[in-house]
């Protein structure tokens, strides 16, 4: 492996992972762990993009059966919920059981061949003690990509998800159905300059009334150059249309910077800061409105064992609840996890986010939320392959619009195994 190369295979997916993590933690049907466990061995920024046998033949596939690649598990959990429509007042409680088996194929880890390919497709099947009208099937499918090229690398992300429950925007139960797509490319212009480019796609259908549609698409273009050993940033310009069916729609684009900082061998900063400027589109449609952006990750090692997280978001929305309004979300993350031993870890997270809404056009919505999450859980892995843990969560919302805040306690214990 050439030492001037860019990006280690590992620190690439980090990297993408802590910039994405505000998106995923904003919206409620989509939590989920996106961190992979990484080398903190201090190496150049850069390393690991280019390499002398990524043109070679895939490796670690010989002799492989398709068999192989196939992994089967099985979860399932019971969870009690002490307001299970997130309703202000006249809370509704119950206990929720859930089974998901999980099909995945993986053709291998990334890094130890030119292609790889991995899908997965989990249905959850919950059960409702008390209220068995909110019975339901989610659906949840992924598929990813990645092509190593000896100055390049291309990844494809597609996600699908299908889901019905609760929504923090509003109380009562919801039915979304979510289509994300992301295009991924890094090139190696030099072997201190790289260059970034993202597009995505984000499809959101509501099946509930009172919900606005909204499709969006985005592109970001990013050029960063190693200035030192631990930092490489550069100018980075972003562009993201959203469309509803009811409404104004919006176009936001932001300048600024993007950078990847190595503070130690243990820490790494990546994020982008700028100015973001919003147009609307439509009949009664707003004036333009400007402010500041970002989105920042951070990971530190802090032993062998234990590591912390933590996220900064400031980003502009659509949104899909109040008709010709949009909402500016600022917020911060900060999570932690332990591996006491082989078989027992433990985990927390906490997050604030306030989101300030802003008339996209006439009759449109001004007011402000704010939302506080805190989450502690562990898990145990038995010998015989069982995994088993047991979490708990606490959720509310504060608003001056006047009738959705709400108090949200939950707690469950949970069971997986892998078949094979």
């Amino acid at each position: 492996m050439k030492s001037n190369s860019l990006l280690s295979t590992q620190r690439l997916a980090l990297i993408l992972s802590l910039t994405a993590t505000p998106c995923i933690l904003a919206q409620d049907n989509f939590l989920q762990n996106i961190y992979e466990d990484t080398d903190y061995r201090q190496r150049g920024l850069f390393e690991g993009l280019a390499s002398d046998d990524a043109d070679a033949d895939e490796k670690g596939g010989e002799g492989e059966k398709f068999t192989d690649l196939i992994h089967f598990s099985l979860a399932g959990g019971i969870r009690y919920n002490d307001n299970i429509y997130l309703s202000e007042s006249d809370e509704e409680d119950d206990f929720i059981f859930t089974v998901s088996p999980t099909l995945s194929i993986i053709s291998g880890r990334e890094g130890t061949a030119q292609n790889t390919y991995s899908f997965s497709y989990t249905p959850s099947f919950l059960f409702y003690a008390d209220h068995s009208s909110e019975d339901t099937i989610d659906h949840r499918a992924s598929f990813r990509f990645t092509k190593q090229l000896p100055k390049s690398k291309i990844a494809f992300d597609l996600d699908f998800t299908d889901t019905e429950g609760s929504d923090r925007h509003v109380s009562g139960s919801v039915g979304r159905t979510r289509l994300y797509g992301a295009l991924h490319y890094n090139y190696l212009m030099t072997g201190k300059t790289r260059l970034d480019l993202m597009a995505t796609t984000d499809l959101n259908d509501f099946n509930s009334a009172g919900y606005n549609d909204q499709d969006n698409y985005g592109l970001r273009a990013s050029v960063l150059y190693q200035w030192t050993g631990k930092l490489a940033i550069g100018p980075s310009f972003g562009y993201r249309h959203t469309s509803v069916d009811v409404g104004q729609d919006q176009n936001a684009y932001d300048f600024g910077l993007k950078a990847d900082y190595i503070a130690t061998g243990k820490t790494i900063l990546t994020g982008t800061l700028g100015y973001n400027v919003r147009t609307f589109d439509g009949s009664g449609a707003a004036s333009d409105e400007g402010s500041m952006a970002w989105s920042i990750g951070a990971r530190y090692a802090a032993t062998g064992k234990t590591s912390l997280r933590a996220t900064f978001f400031r980003e502009p929305k659509v949104s899909y609840n109040f008709t010709s309004s949009g909402y500016m979300a600022t917020g911060i993350s900060l999570s932690a996890s332990h591996r006491y031993s082989e078989r027992v870890n433990f985990f927390g997270l906490i997050s604030y986010e306030n989101d300030d809404y802003y008339g996209t056009g006439v009759g449109g919505s001004t007011h402000e939320s704010d939302y506080v999450t805190a989450t502690l859980g562990g898990k145990y892995r038995m010998q015989n392959g069982l995994t088993v843990g047991a979490n708990m969560t606490y959720r509310t919302k504060d608003s001056d619009f006047g009738y959705d805040e709400f108090d949200n306690f939950s707690c469950g214990i949970n069971a997986s195994y892998n078949f094979w």
